[in-house]
């Protein structure tokens, strides 16, 4: 932001006829961007012999209110004391570019300016490419040089390159952008274009503006009010106005953006003090019985750990072994103590028992406590789910003893459109689970045989799977247990009827009852 652009130009440029800026498309403003300018206006004149580029120093308004600046090393070292007393309120520095580019004047100007009582405020100047999580990365490293705080301005993409990305890419990796530094550190940042340069770059989208991204700073020159893109920024109009790029200001040589704010406070566009809200806790049961319990927070919190996430069941309060891995809010796996944690996946180290209840809680005991980045513990929050009920032949609880002797086929007409068969005397296949009662789900045929079910070790009845035509949805059931863990146990007798063309046995799953205890 705020190339100074007053040097002469070289001997190329001596055969060249200017008439104005026009000319030199991208040549002013911020770091090589031509901020949008009256009809008629021109920047460089001609001189005699060599051609000069150069502008007009336009002084800051005395009288303005709520004045600020933009800088960079182009503005080379600035006397901060002189740029507070002129009465400017604010000043943004370039801190980064791209993925690795670090502006070298900027933590001499954030350390002079604060010291000054200017308010602080760091700008990104965006490279995008296409290369995966480059938006990320660029956050990323922005933010790791930035270090900005409560009490600064919040912070800013300076977008003025599109990378070769159509409107539709760059609009995603704007918002990419956007989200990973709100999701470190819980703060929107703002935009800074120009009108022309957001039609151009992203077909003058709303998109940004719709996802709560609304504070606009907005670079138009010489003017006496600003032209906004993106439908007057969705409604939300200007935050900040960038009114020239060569404005006179104390304490800086030659050349330096000058800016207004809408608002009558700086408050306005800073970073809140630290706030003193609890995280907000989700719990979500897991989708399988192998599946992750989902602990998700409002904003970024640190200091997870397996004491303070607690998976167990609720009949006997026993704990149950668990994995835990953290996600941030766009997924990437983060440290769960230091890292910015949004998202806690408690993976069971074993399947759960099919219709038995379980309680998640967060922040189980304070002194192991979750945390948000200003200390405020999320509250002892709890959920109790109960496991799923319906199990396919190929659901992680049931176990077949002798799994070679067990094949799987193609659609069997129950839910997972595959069944578990076997012929061999003495296959088996068991589930442990919780309930009343089980319903055996299995298939009938006319090379189906005879299989014995057994429940806690004793024998219940034999079922002969035999049909003349192929049937689905046969289900055998038992239903007098009494409530409690119970284990069944299918096994294949190797035998069938006479008019059998075989002795295959089917497993197309279970399902627990929960009901109350009655007698067959």
């Amino acid at each position: 932001m705020g190339v100074l652009q007053r040097a002469v130009a070289t001997a190329a440029l001596f055969a060249m006829t200017v008439s104005g800026a026009a000319a030199f498309p991208g040549v002013f403003g911020k770091d090589n961007e031509q901020a949008d300018r009256p009809v008629g206006a021109s920047s460089a004149s001609a001189g005699a012999g060599a051609l000069s580029l150069t502008r007009a120093i336009v002084p800051a308004r005395s009288g303005a209110r709520l004045r600020g600046i933009d800088v960079s090393h182009h503005q080379g070292r600035i006397d901060w004391g002189r740029v507070a007393r002129s009465g400017h309120h604010f000043a943004i520095a370039k801190a980064t570019e791209g993925r690795t580019y670090i502006d070298h004047t900027y933590l001499r100007n954030k350390l002079l300016a604060e010291a000054n009582g200017l308010a602080f405020g760091a700008y990104h100047f965006a490279r995008p490419d296409p290369r995966p999580n480059d938006a990320v990365r660029e956050a990323n490293h922005f933010l790791d040089v930035a270090r900005l705080e409560p009490g600064n301005v919040i912070p800013v993409l300076d977008l003025e390159t599109t990378g070769g990305l159509s409107h539709r890419r760059l609009t995603r990796w704007i918002l990419t952008w956007l989200r990973r530094v709100h999701e470190r550190i819980g703060v929107r940042p703002m935009v800074y274009t120009s009108p022309t340069g957001w039609a151009e770059r992203t077909g003058n989208t709303t998109v940004i503006a719709e996802a709560g991204y609304d504070v606009l700073w907005v670079a138009h020159w010489g003017v006496r009010d600003p032209a906004l893109p993106a439908r007057n920024w969705d409604g939300n109009g200007w935050s900040l106005w960038q009114r020239s790029d060569c404005g006179s200001v104390p304490g800086i040589r030659g050349c330096v953006d000058v800016n207004q704010l809408a608002g009558p406070s700086i408050g306005s566009v800073t970073i809140d003090v630290p706030d003193t809200m609890a995280p907000v806790v989700r719990i979500s049961s897991p989708a399988s019985f192998t599946g992750a319990v989902v602990v998700s927070f409002d904003e970024v919190v640190l200091g997870v750990s397996p004491q303070g996430l607690l998976l167990r069941g609720t009949d006997d309060g026993r704990r149950e072994r668990a994995r835990i891995t953290c996600r941030s809010g766009i997924g990437w796996s983060v440290n769960c103590s230091t890292g910015d944690v949004r998202r806690v996946l408690l993976t069971p180290d074993q399947p759960l028992v099919p219709g038995a209840s379980y309680e998640v809680v967060v922040n189980a005991h304070s002194a192991y406590g979750v945390a948000d980045r200003y200390g405020n513990l999320a509250p002892e929050t709890s959920r109790t789910f109960t496991a799923p009920t319906e199990l396919e032949q190929g659901s992680a609880p049931i176990a077949y003893e002798r799994p070679r002797a067990w094949r799987f086929f193609g659609h069997g007409g129950g839910p997972g459109g595959r069944v578990a068969a076997s012929a061999e005397a003495g296959a088996d296949a068991e589930f442990t689970f919780r309930g009343t009662g089980v319903v055996w789900n299995t298939v009938q045929g006319p090379n189906h045989g005879i299989a014995q079910i057994w429940v806690d070790g004793r024998f219940v009845r034999t079922v002969d799977t035999y049909a003349r035509v192929r049937t689905v949805g046969i289900a055998p059931r038992v239903t007098w247990l009494e409530r409690g863990i119970h284990t069944v146990r299918i096994v294949v007798l190797g035998e069938s009827r006479e008019e059998a063309t075989g002795t295959v046995v089917a497993v197309d799953g279970f399902s627990v009852l929960q009901r109350r205890s009655v007698r067959r």
